[in-house]
């Protein structure tokens, strides 16, 4: 899967790679999705704590919504997400950032000299969150909300959304920007 996925790194690096990838994975914190009329493991998600090191759907079962169960589980799991995706691998870039993740920080990766960016996923953990607290919180008579480290401003979408005549501020780091433009555009 890493090489299919991959194609734009030599075969070599990953077939040099497979004894510490084992090692590493035996360490994640590792869920499976199985078809079980099959019998067969269609993909998996390896973490170590917050961290996706990597989610694989075997390429027959690819784009029949396994990643996304997949993710849509660890978000449940999980406070924030965050992940490095090399930005030759566009499918997986807009998967990413379909599903809330945006770009905080761009390297270069040592071992491979590709482009990879540092992705935070953070909207849809705090959209969800949002969603159960909000209603509990009485923010009547108020009319404006300032969000600090707000992110995408999921919090403050779901505040304004309840309380009509409220208006907000969201502050964070620039990075964020972009990503929460869009969200509070939608």
């Amino acid at each position: 899967a890493n090489r299919d996925a991959h194609d734009f790194i030599p075969a070599e690096y990953w077939e040099n790679n497979y004894l510490p990838v084992r090692e590493m994975l035996l360490q994640a914190e590792v869920y499976v999705c199985v078809d079980e009329s099959k019998n067969e493991i269609e993909g998996f998600v390896g973490l170590d704590q917050e961290y996706i090191a990597g989610i694989f759907v075997r390429k027959e079962a690819r784009s029949g919504g396994i990643g996304k169960a997949l993710l849509d589980f660890v978000k449940g799991e999980k406070r924030k997400l965050t992940l490095n995706v090399y930005r030759k691998n566009a499918r997986a870039v807009r998967f990413y950032e379909r599903e809330g993740f945006f770009a905080e920080s761009e390297s270069v990766d040592e071992d491979t000299g590709e482009r990879e960016s540092f992705l935070m996923g953070m909207y849809n953990i705090a959209n969800a969150q949002a969603e159960r607290s909000v209603p509990h919180i009485d923010l009547s008579g108020r009319s404006h909300l300032l969000d600090l480290g707000g992110a995408t401003g999921a919090y403050a979408i779901h505040f304004c959304r309840r309380n009509p005549g409220l208006s907000a501020t969201v502050f964070d780091l620039p990075t964020t920007r972009p990503f929460a433009e869009r969200v509070i555009a939608d």
